[in-house]
């Protein structure tokens, strides 16, 4: 081979296949497949759909990725599913689909029939909903907390479930950042992970006898309590299934460093801990 592509040769007679990406490629290695199988276990015959996500090719040209989410639609519809959220972050070329179909396509496509949708060329893989789920931690222990109040900017910021920022230990110690809501769904009773790690953070570990934070905790709720998956009578938390992880946390370190629909960024000049 001409110079400099010699090394290309290596690499040919190593070689075993050249195809194209196909439908294997993009259910292989995902977990898809297993969370697929979990899921019809439990929606088979109901009329409960299946969320999960599509990630695409990504493509640089804005026009293109608005074609492509749209021929996706139609795909989708016409399998009676729906499209519940796109999410596009240029700066990690990340563009995606959130969407659901009925049980019985889902269970086509581990028969291996599979229908237009999972051969389409504009899909790079097929995933579960992505997930960050905690169990609810046993109920605390009282002990004597030193007082103290904060101020100046956050150099921590918590992005876990909404916290009870009344609660006497972390009161006036928290930046509750929520544009999304999350809190207006989440009862008081059911704020314990985000709390525990708010006292944990703000604290310090029981047994190490340190100072409180002498500043403010930047906190950004991500997680609900979800009203279908319990243990010992109270629900995990976890990403809503209808939320991209990757947007929720893009659009949270965005509003601390730049800020958004108008508001100011919370410490654009500040390092900071997550």
């Amino acid at each position: 081979m001409p110079r400099p592509y010699g090394k290309w040769a290596e690499i040919f007679r190593q070689t075993r296949t050249i195809r194209r990406w196909n439908t294997q490629d993009r259910l292989r290695d995902t977990g898809i497949i297993d969370y697929w199988k979990e899921e019809l276990e439990l929606k088979k015959g109901t009329a409960s759909k299946i969320t999960f996500e599509i990630e695409l090719w990504y493509r640089n040209n804005e026009d293109q990725r608005n074609e492509i989410e749209k021929k996706l639609g139609i795909l989708i519809s016409n399998e009676n599913g729906s499209i519940i959220r796109f999410c596009t972050i240029n700066e990690i070329r990340f563009h995606a689909i959130k969407a659901e179909l009925p049980p019985q396509s889902i269970e086509k496509v581990l028969n291996s029939e599979y229908t237009k949708i999972f051969s389409c060329n504009d899909i790079m893989l097929f995933r579960p909903v992505g997930q960050c789920k905690v169990a609810v931690p046993s109920e605390g222990s009282e002990r004597d907390f030193k007082p103290g109040n904060t101020a100046g900017r956050p150099i921590v910021a918590i992005l876990d479930g909404v916290p009870f920022t009344n609660h006497h230990l972390l009161e006036n110690r928290l930046i509750l950042d929520d544009p999304d809501d999350f809190e207006s769904d989440n009862p008081v009773n059911s704020r314990k992970h985000g709390t525990a790690m708010a006292s944990l953070v703000c604290h310090g570990e029981l047994d190490a006898q340190e100072e409180p934070l002498q500043r403010p905790i930047y906190f950004r709720p991500i997680m609900k309590p979800d009203p279908n998956d319990f243990v010992n009578n109270q629900p995990y938390e976890n990403i809503p299934r209808e939320y991209f992880m990757e947007d929720l946390i893009e659009r949270s370190v965005r509003r601390i460093f730049e800020g958004d629909n108008n508001e100011d960024a919370v410490a654009p000049n500040q390092s900071f801990n997550c």
